[in-house]
Formats: structure tokens, C-alpha cells, sequence
């Protein structure tokens, strides 16, 4: 079923743009068998405090870390491991 009678692109385009996604999309790290996925929650958790993204980080250990403490207006959470 179509939506619009006229495409905004070219089938020929859109195909190719199909194909670019899938082999990006095959060659991207998180995709490899090898790779230890060590951060579960990451893109899940939201700091508390100022509802910011807590990204993870490594430094002797795993842990996550509040993006608003990157910002301006510095959020006092502090980091925490999972």
C-alpha cells in the first residue's frame, strides 16, 4: 500500500540506501561475536538528580557516569557502578 502517489526519491536510491545501512550495519563493532558487551543498561539509566543520561566509562573498572556533570550547570551526582 502506497502512502503518497510520487516518491521523494528514486526506487533505484532507495535501494542503495537500503544496502548502505545493511553493510554499515554488519561491519559496526557492536555486531562482532567478540565483543564483550560489559554495560547492559547503557542508553537505560537516567541520572535522579537532573534526569540526564548516565553513560558508561571505564577507568580500572566499570562504571557509569552522569552527563549532566559535563554541562554547565555541573549536576552533583557522582558516578556508580553497576
Amino acid at each position: 500500500m502506497r502512502v503518497i502517489e510520487k516518491g521523494l526519491v528514486s526506487e533505484a536510491d532507495f535501494e542503495r540506501a537500503q544496502e548502505l545501512m545493511r553493510l554499515k550495519a554488519t561491519h559496526h563493532w557492536r555486531t562482532r561475536s567478540y565483543y564483550e558487551h560489559r554495560f547492559v543498561y547503557g542508553g537505560f539509566l537516567f541520572c535522579g538528580h537532573c534526569e540526564k543520561i548516565l553513560y558508561s566509562a571505564y577507568r580500572r573498572r566499570d562504571y557509569y557516569v552522569c552527563k549532566g556533570r559535563r554541562l554547565e550547570h555541573a549536576c552533583p551526582t557522582r558516578y556508580f557502578s553497576p
